[in-house]
């Protein structure tokens, strides 16, 4: 199964805005993802993977002699959670001329100091080898 950044994203988005020392049912945080209400699997895994990380506490039930267990509640988000969505939150913000013009500007001139780098280092190139070439004329 494929782990869904997004999915993760609305997971720890929404129980980073419950209340501390108040835990989560799962079928709660479910009905409470709109994009994944419908796909409860996804939700499932996802939240298995973020522990697995560590990134969330969760409380577990397990049936009988089945070697699958089912989520009861999602307890906390830990210090590791926080810092993956704040990298989250980071690496979601797009990318607009009025937030950005002070950082868009140098990576514009940056740019065009790479070519025109680039430019150069390619002509010497070229003259090294021409000049490479000549010599090998002259000793043949």
């Amino acid at each position: 199964m494929k782990f869904d950044v997004d999915c993760a994203r609305e997971i720890l988005l929404t129980l980073e805005a419950k209340e501390y020392d108040c835990s989560m049912s799962f079928v709660e945080l479910n009905n409470s993802l709109p994009s994944f209400s419908s796909e409860p699997l996804t939700v499932q895994y996802t939240c298995l993977k973020l522990e697995e990380m560590g990134y969330i506490k969760l409380e577990r039930k397990f049936f009988g002699s089945r070697s699958s267990d089912f989520i009861e509640k999602i307890t906390d988000v830990t210090a590791a959670g926080h810092e993956y969505l704040s990298q989250l939150r980071i690496d979601k913000q797009p990318y607009s001329d009025n937030t950005n013009s002070d950082v868009k500007a140098p990576a514009k001139k940056s740019k065009k100091n790479t070519i025109k780098t680039a430019i150069e280092l390619i002509a010497a190139i070229f003259g090294i080898a021409g000049t490479i070439f000549a010599v090998i004329e002259f000793f043949q």
